[in-house]
Order: structure tokens, then C-alpha cells, then sequence
């Protein structure tokens, strides 16, 4: 994007909202490069969006309801890796002790992660799965019913889905981040460029 602007001071300090130095001012144009927004994609689900809990201008935590499909909450997981498969009894391996520690941190499980899909793994996702509505748990981690996070906190600029959608498809964006400011180049009406120093705001 190419903005036209003023730029006002050749040292501008803010401080709070009422102290502000100006030295200078002069137009100016901006050129800006756009970084690429973070996203938190939808897993592997299907059904219709019955109730919509995260908003834009939200922060996003894990274990925060994003949102309900089909009377079943989702649920925001700020892990290492997404889940990748449905988890079961005798199930081994680092996504286990994964889930062990999410369920860990929503007040689900007790022991030390395993990496086993032992009885008390399978009382932890019971309790997680009737805290999120699933009516007959069956003691299967079911790997749509987290989102996981890019980043966390995950701040929040558009919701990609509405109530009474069908549920985003795999892989979709469903929470997008605001967009970022990888670059700005400043330069005169001239087309030289210029020194911007000390503490500028845009």
C-alpha cells in the first residue's frame, strides 16, 4: 500500500495521552509491506455453527470456547502440535502425553503425562468431552473438539464463520490475526528517502 501522510516531528516522544513533542512537520509518502495475518484453522469437523463465542477484537486463550457445532463447544488449544488423529485406550505417543497435558491444564487429569492412553486418561476425556456437551462420551479424544492456536495469546480481528453456517471446512481459516507491519519506508514529495529518528507514531 502506498499512503500519502504527514509526519510530524523529527523527534516525536509519546508518553502518555497528553505529552507530545513536535519539532517538525512535512508531508510525506509511506510505502508499507503487509505481513501475512496469523491464522487458527478449522480441523477435520462438519455440521452447522449453533453458537458463535469468540468475537473480533477478542483475545484468544487455550482452553477458551471458540465456538459450538452441532451443541457441541470447541475449544482453543495453544499446543505444541495440532491433533492429528482420534485417541483411544492403549493409544502411545508424544500427541498422548500432549492431550495428557491439556487435560492437565483444564482440570481433566491428575497424573504425570504418559504418553499412554491409560483408565485415567480415559476418565480425563470423559469429563472434557460431557463438559463439552457430548452427550454419551465414549472415552475417544475426538480431534475436532480443539482448535489449535498458531500463537497464544491468539488476538483475534475476524471470525470467519456465523451461526447457522456450515461448520468452516478443514483447513479453513476460522480466526484470522490482525494484520502486521513487517516494513515502512517513508520519503518525500521528491521521492528521496528519509531519516526518521527517535520515536515516531503512525
Amino acid at each position: 500500500y502506498d499512503i500519502r501522510l504527514s509526519l510530524v516531528g523529527s523527534e516525536m516522544c509519546i508518553r502518555d495521552s497528553s505529552e507530545v513533542v513536535v519539532d517538525d512537520q512535512q508531508a510525506a509518502n509511506l510505502s508499507v509491506i503487509w505481513g501475512e495475518s496469523a491464522e487458527a484453522l478449522a480441523p477435520a469437523w462438519s455440521g452447522t455453527v449453533t453458537a458463535l463465542h469468540a468475537t473480533p477484537r477478542s483475545t484468544v486463550e487455550s482452553g477458551d470456547i471458540l465456538l459450538t457445532i452441532d451443541g457441541i463447544d470447541r475449544i482453543a488449544a495453544a499446543t505444541p502440535t495440532p491433533f492429528f488423529r482420534s485417541l483411544g485406550r492403549n493409544a502411545v505417543g508424544d500427541d498422548v502425553a500432549q492431550l495428557q497435558e491439556l487435560l492437565a491444564d483444564l482440570g481433566h487429569y491428575e497424573g504425570t503425562p504418559s504418553g499412554t492412553f491409560d483408565a485415567a486418561t480415559v476418565a480425563a476425556v470423559n469429563g472434557f468431552a460431557i463438559d463439552l456437551g457430548v452427550v454419551r462420551p465414549s472415552g475417544v479424544f475426538d480431534p475436532a473438539w480443539v482448535v489449535w492456536l498458531p500463537e497464544a495469546p491468539f488476538e483475534v480481528a475476524r471470525v470467519e464463520t456465523a451461526v447457522g453456517s456450515p461448520a468452516p471446512a478443514p483447513g479453513a481459516p476460522l480466526l484470522v490475526g490482525p494484520s502486521v507491519i513487517v516494513s515502512a519506508t517513508a520519503t518525500t514529495s521528491e521521492g528521496r528517502a528519509m531519516v526518521l529518528e527517535g520515536e515516531w507514531l503512525l
